[in-house]
C-alpha cells in the first residue's frame, strides 16, 4: 500500500540533487529514493551512513550480502530483500541456492564458520536485540574491531531500511520481480526465527576498548563537536571512536534525530526512552533517562515510559507515538489501523521521522547492546518489559 507519494526530482537542487543523483544507476531513481527524499533533509542525513555501509563497510561485499539478506528476510521486507537478491547477483556475491538457504529457519549449507557466525549474529539481532557471548566469540575471531562495529551497523541500517520501505509502502522495481521462495511477503517467516533472549543484550563487560574523542580529526571529529550538547552517549562515542569512517557517516542521522527533525523534544525523547526499554538496553536508557531529565521530563514520566502498559502524561500524538515504537520494535512495520490514526495528527514529513526516529534509536541500542557498552549508575527499570 502505497503510503507516501514520490517527491519530483525535479524540485532538488544542490547537494540533495547530487546525492538523488548518487542513488540514481543508470540515471534510474530507485522508488527507495523517491520516497526517501519526500523528507530531503532527513535522507539528506541519512544517506552518509547508507553509503558508509553499502560502500565503505569494512566486511567484504559477500560478508554485507548474508547479513543484509538475512536480516531484511527477518523483517519480512520485500523492497529490501528483493532488491539485494538483483545486487548478489549482479555482484556475484552469492549464488541461488545460497540465498534460498538463508531463507530458511535453520541454514542446510555448509557455511563456513565466520559466515554462519555473521548469520547468527543477524538473527540474534533482530529477536533479542544483541548478540550472545557464543557468537561474539566466534565473530571476534575472525573480524577486526572495526569489522565488528560494521556487522552490527549493518544488520541495524538494513533492519531501518526495512523498517521504512515497508512503513512507507515502497513498491519493487519495476524490473523485478517476486520470485517463489526468495520473496518475503508471500514465503516469508515471521521475522523471528526463535524466541527472543533478552539475556543477551546487555554483556556484563566491554566487548571492544574505548577509544580517545581527542583523537578524531577533521570530519569526524566536527561531527561529533556538533553533535554533543554535553555528555551525550559519550561511552558509545569512545568506543565508536576506534572506528572514525562510522563515526563521521553515522553522526549526521544521530544529529538530525535527536535534535533537528520535525518532533518536538519531548516527544523525540519519548521514541529514545521508550525504544530503549523495548531493546532492553540499559546503557542507552540510562544516558537517554539523563539528557530527559535536563529537558524537563519528570521522573514519573520516565518510569511510565518503561512499563508494559505505558502511563505518560500528554497528548494523542504522545500515545501514538509509544504504539508506533512497540510495533515497529515488534513487528518491523507500522500497520495499517495505527498508520490511519497516526495520518489524522501528524504530517507526511513527521511520519518519516518518527520512523526514522524509531529504526535509528533501535539501531543505537544494538550498538550499545552488542559492543558491551556499560551502564553508568542509573539502571533501566527492573519493570523493564519481558
Amino acid at each position: 500500500m502505497k503510503r507516501i507519494e514520490k517527491i519530483d526530482p525535479d524540485t532538488l537542487t544542490g547537494e540533495p540533487r547530487q546525492i538523488f543523483e548518487q542513488w540514481s544507476p543508470g540515471g534510474k531513481p530507485l522508488n527507495i529514493v523517491l520516497i526517501y527524499f519526500r523528507n530531503i533533509e532527513l535522507n539528506r542525513n541519512w544517506s552518509y551512513m547508507a553509503t558508509h555501509l553499502f560502500w565503505k563497510n569494512s566486511m567484504s561485499d559477500r560478508q554485507r550480502e548474508i547479513v543484509v539478506l538475512r536480516t531484511s528476510w527477518q523483517c519480512a521486507s520485500d523492497y529490501e530483500f528483493i532488491q539485494h537478491v538483483r545486487i548478489a547477483r549482479e555482484g556475484r556475491l552469492l549464488n541461488d541456492e545460497e540465498m534460498r538457504d538463508l531463507t530458511n529457519k535453520t541454514p542446510q549449507q555448509s557455511w563456513p564458520e565466520h559466515e554462519r557466525a555473521l548469520i547468527s549474529a543477524s538473527d540474534e539481532l533482530v529477536a533479542s536485540h544483541g548478540i550472545s557471548d557464543g557468537t561474539w566469540t566466534i565473530l571476534a575471531r575472525h573480524f577486526d574491531d572495526k569489522q565488528l562495529m560494521d556487522i552490527v551497523a549493518t544488520a541495524g541500517g538494513y533492519t531501518l531500511n526495512s523498517m521504512a520501505t515497508s512503513s512507507f509502502g515502497v513498491d519493487i522495481e519495476d524490473t523485478m520481480k517476486r520470485e517463489d521462495g526468495l520473496s518475503p511477503s508471500q514465503n516469508g517467516p515471521a521475522f523471528r526465527f526463535a524466541e527472543p533472549d533478552y539475556s543477551i543484550a546487555a554483556p556484563r563487560a566491554a566487548r571492544i576498548s574505548r577509544g580517545n574523542l581527542a583523537d578524531l580529526k577533521d570530519k569526524a571529529a566536527a561531527q561529533v563537536a556538533a553533535y554533543r550538547g554535553g555528555d551525550d552517549r559519550a561511552a558509545l562515542l569512545e568506543t565508536l571512536a576506534r572506528y572514525p569512517s562510522i563515526v563521521k557517516n553515522w553522526m549526521p542521522v544521530v544529529s538530525y534525530i535527536d535534535h533537528h527533525n520535525t518532533l518536538d523534544p519531548k516527544e523525540r525523547l519519548i521514541i529514545s526512552l521508550r525504544t530503549a526499554v523495548q531493546c532492553h538496553s540499559e546503557a542507552e536508557f540510562t544516558d537517554r533517562a539523563r539528557v530527559a531529565r535536563e529537558r524537563g521530563l519528570s521522573d514519573v514520566d520516565i518510569d511510565g515510559l518503561s512499563k508494559a502498559s505505558p502511563q505518560l502524561s500528554g497528548s494523542d500524538r504522545h500515545a501514538l507515538l509509544i504504539e508506533a515504537v512497540d510495533e515497529l520494535v515488534d513487528e518491523k512495520v507500522v500497520g495499517d489501523d495505527l498508520w490511519a490514526r497516526m495520518r489524522n495528527h501528524f504530517s507526511d514529513e513527521e511520519l518519516m521521522d518518527v520512523v526514522f526516529a524509531v529504526a535509528t534509536q533501535l539501531m543505537i541500542s544494538w550498538m550499545q547492546n552488542a559492543l558491551g557498552v556499560q551502564p553508568g549508575q542509573e539502571t533501566l527499570p527492573k519493570a523493564r518489559l519481558a
